[in-house]
C-alpha cells in the first residue's frame, strides 16, 4: 500500500506542477500584457497629441499669416504709385477741381473788366494760401509753367521758395532718377494738361519742426494764366491709413466659424500697448500691466511681453496659457490656449490669434477610457481562460488518480489469485500490467502535455496580437482557444467514461 500510494502522489505532483506552471504562465502573460498594453497606450496618447498639437499649429500659423498679408498688403500699397492714384486721386483732383473754378472765375472777372490781371492773381493766391485740410497738413502750392525752371509762385509751407525760380539742385530728386522735380511737372503738364508724381517734400509736423517726408502729388495746368497747380499726400499719411485700414479689417477678419479672430499689440517695452481686439475694445490702447495677465507658459509672466519675447529671434512664436473660453450660456474658466504670433516691423505691430485645446484633451480622455476598457477586456478573457484551463486540470486530475487507484486494486487481486505460482511469475504477472497501465498512462499524460504546449502557443499568439494592437485578430484567437479547450475537456470526460 505504501508503495503504490507513492506511486499515486508522485503522478499527482505531475499534474500539480503542469497546473501551476498553467497558473504561472497565465498570471505572467496576464501581467506582462497589461504592461504592453499601457505602455502602447501611453505611447499612442503621446502620438497622438504632438500629431494634434502639430496640425493645430499649423492651422494657426496659417490663419496669422493669412491676417500678416492683409497688414503687409495694406502697407505696400500706401507707398504703390497705382494704388495711390486709384485710392487718393480722385479726392485731389477735387481739391484741384475747387481751386480751378477759384481762378476761372477771377479770370472771368479781369475779362469783364472788373479786376485787373495782377489783382486778381494776388487776390487768388492769397485766397487759395488759406485752403488747409487733412488737419493743416494738407495745402496746395502754385508755379508758373517756364522751362527750363519754373519760378515758385505759392508754397505755404515753405514760403522763403515764394518768388524764387527752383533750379537748386536739392530738388533734384524725382523717384529713381536726379531729375528736377519741377521742371518735369512742367514738360508733363505742358504737353498732358495734369500729371501724377512722386518725391520727397518738408512735412509740415505738428511741432513746427519740418522734416522730409515721401510725398505723392497731383498737379495740373491752369492754361490761362500759365499757372500749375498741385497738391498731394504724404506717403507717412498714406502709411497711417492704411494702418487704420488694417485694424478695420483685421477686426472684421473671422475663421473656425466666427470664433476665431485676430488682435495687435505695439512693441513697447517692458509691457506692450494692446492696439485691437475685437472683443475687448474698451481696453484698446491701454497697456496691460493687471496681474490677471500674468499666465504665460503657466508662470508669472505677462501675457502680452510673452508675445512679444516669443517674436524677438524669429519674428514669431507660439505661447501657451490659460484663458476663459465664452460658451452659449456658460463660460469654462482658465482653459488651456495656444496662440500664435508674428511681428509686422513697419508698423511695429505683434500680429496674434489664438485657438482653445482643451478639445485635444477630451479626445485623449477618449482615448484612456477606451484603452482602460481594453485593459478589462483583457484581464477577463484571460480569467476564462484560467477558469477554463483550471476545471480541465481537476477533472484531468481526477482521471489519473482513478486510474492509478484502479491499477492498484488488479494488481493486488492478481497477487491473491497467483500465490500458487512462483515468485518469478508472480513478479512478471506484477510487472507486466503495471508496465502496461504505466503505458498507458504516460500516452495520456503526452496527450495532455501536446494539447496544453499548443494552447500556450495560442496564447502567445493573443499576447502578440495584443502588442500589436491586432484586436481583430485577438478576438478570433480567443474564441478558437476556448473551443479547443471546451473540445479538450470533452475529450478528458470521453476518456474517463470509458475507463469506467
Amino acid at each position: 500500500m505504501d508503495i503504490s500510494f507513492n506511486k499515486i502522489k508522485g503522478k499527482s505532483k505531475i499534474v500539480i506542477i503542469v497546473i501551476i506552471l498553467i497558473v504561472f504562465f497565465i498570471t505572467t502573460s496576464l501581467i506582462f500584457t497589461i504592461y504592453s498594453l499601457d505602455s502602447q497606450g501611453k505611447k499612442d496618447i503621446k502620438e497622438y497629441r504632438n500629431t494634434q498639437m502639430e496640425q493645430t499649429k499649423e492651422e494657426l500659423k496659417s490663419f496669422v499669416y493669412m491676417a500678416y498679408t492683409v497688414v503687409e498688403n495694406n502697407y505696400k500699397n500706401a507707398t504703390d504709385k497705382n494704388y495711390l492714384e486709384d485710392i487718393y486721386g480722385p479726392r485731389l483732383k477735387n481739391l484741384i477741381d475747387i481751386v480751378e473754378e477759384i481762378l476761372k472765375d477771377k479770370a472771368l472777372s479781369v475779362k469783364k473788366g472788373k479786376i485787373s490781371l495782377s489783382k486778381a492773381k494776388a487776390q487768388s493766391l492769397a485766397l487759395i494760401k488759406k485752403m488747409k485740410y487733412n488737419n493743416g497738413i494738407g495745402y496746395i502750392w502754385i508755379t508758373d509753367n517756364t522751362l527750363p525752371n519754373p519760378t515758385m509762385l505759392l508754397e505755404p509751407i515753405v514760403p522763403e521758395l515764394n518768388g524764387k525760380k527752383l533750379d537748386n539742385k536739392k530738388f533734384n530728386y524725382v523717384a529713381g532718377t536726379e531729375k528736377n522735380i519741377f521742371t518735369e511737372i512742367t514738360k508733363i503738364c505742358n504737353e498732358k494738361d495734369e500729371c501724377f508724381i512722386d518725391y520727397v517734400w518738408t512735412h509740415p509736423s505738428e511741432d513746427s519742426t519740418h522734416t522730409e517726408i515721401p510725398k505723392f502729388v497731383y498737379t495740373r495746368l491752369f492754361e490761362e494764366w500759365g499757372w500749375i497747380i498741385g497738391t498731394g499726400i504724404y506717403l507717412d499719411d498714406a502709411v497711417k491709413d492704411s494702418m487704420k485700414k488694417s485694424i478695420s479689417d483685421l477686426r472684421e477678419l473671422r475663421y473656425a466659424g466666427g470664433t476665431g479672430y485676430f488682435w495687435l499689440n505695439d512693441n513697447t517695452r517692458p509691457t506692450p500697448k494692446l492696439v485691437m481686439n475685437p472683443f475687448i475694445p474698451h481696453l484698446e490702447g491701454k497697456v496691460l500691466t493687471d496681474k490677471k495677465y500674468n499666465r504665460a507658459f503657466g508662470r508669472d509672466y505677462n501675457l502680452y511681453e510673452a508675445f512679444l519675447d516669443a517674436c524677438d529671434k524669429t519674428g514669431d512664436g507660439f505661447v501657451e496659457y490659460a484663458w476663459d473660453k465664452p460658451l452659449k450660456n456658460d463660460i469654462i474658466e482658465n482653459a488651456p490656449k495656444l496662440s500664435f504670433v508674428k511681428f509686422f516691423k513697419p508698423f511695429g505691430w505683434v500680429i496674434g490669434s489664438g485657438v482653445y485645446i482643451d478639445d485635444i484633451d477630451k479626445e485623449i480622455n477618449k482615448k484612456i477610457e477606451s484603452i482602460e476598457e481594453q485593459r478589462v477586456n483583457l484581464i477577463i478573457n484571460y480569467l476564462l481562460i484560467f477558469f477554463i484551463l483550471g476545471i480541465i486540470s481537476i477533472t484531468t486530475l481526477i482521471y489519473i488518480l482513478n486510474r492509478s487507484f484502479s491499477s492498484k486494486k488488479e494488481d493486488e487481486n492478481n497477487i491473491e489469485e497467483e500465490k500458487v505460482t512462483s515468485n518469478v511469475a508472480k513478479e512478471e504477472e506484477k510487472i507486466e500490467p503495471t508496465n502496461v497501465k504505466e503505458q498507458s498512462t504516460v500516452i495520456e499524460a503526452e496527450k495532455l502535455l501536446k494539447i496544453f504546449m499548443e494552447e500556450q502557443a495560442r496564447l502567445m499568439v493573443y499576447h502578440k496580437a495584443v502588442d500589436n494592437n491586432n484586436y481583430s485578430s485577438i478576438s478570433k484567437q480567443m474564441k478558437k482557444l476556448v473551443k479547443n479547450l471546451k473540445l479538450l475537456n470533452e475529450q478528458v470526460q470521453v476518456n474517463k467514461n470509458q475507463e469506467e
